[in-house]
């Protein structure tokens, strides 16, 4: 018979390796949902997002999310980096195609939230860049 303590030792084990893989699958479907995004919009540079549990709600329950996906576009000859754009107001009208596109990839992000967390951590700023390297810097200035 084994003691609570081992018990808790192999649980707590247990959840760190179901954490791996649910780290690992999403990180994998994020990146073959912004691999098809990049290869049909050359101008899209990167993508980036910010994800927090807020320190006040107005009484509310803080609790985590998403906050607001962004894009950095190529421009100009030679080609320049914007500055980061909210998908939802700041694209022009003209990238109507890729605004379409960003805002199913927030979709589909805001469907797995809490694999998310997981995944980058509870208070994130996450950059994808158009050769898929993912950047996580911790994330503390909101609210």
């Amino acid at each position: 018979m084994t003691s609570a303590s081992e018990a808790l030792k192999k649980a707590a084990l247990a959840i760190e390796e179901a954490k791996g893989i649910a780290k690992a699958n999403v990180g994998g479907a994020i990146r073959e949902v912004l691999e098809s995004i990049f290869s049909r919009h050359r101008e899209l540079n990167g993508v980036m997002w910010r994800q927090y549990v807020p320190y006040f709600n107005d009484g509310d329950a803080c609790t985590f999310g998403l906050h607001g996906v962004k894009a950095q576009l190529l421009e100009g000859e030679p080609e320049e980096l914007s500055d980061w754009l909210y998908i939802d107001y700041d694209l022009p009208e003209e990238k109507a195609a890729l605004t379409e596109d960003l805002a199913e990839f927030e979709s589909f992000l805001g469907e797995c939230e809490e694999f998310l967390e997981i995944a980058f951590g509870s208070h994130a700023e996450v950059t994808i860049s158009r050769d898929l390297k993912v950047d996580v810097e911790e994330y503390g200035d909101h609210d």
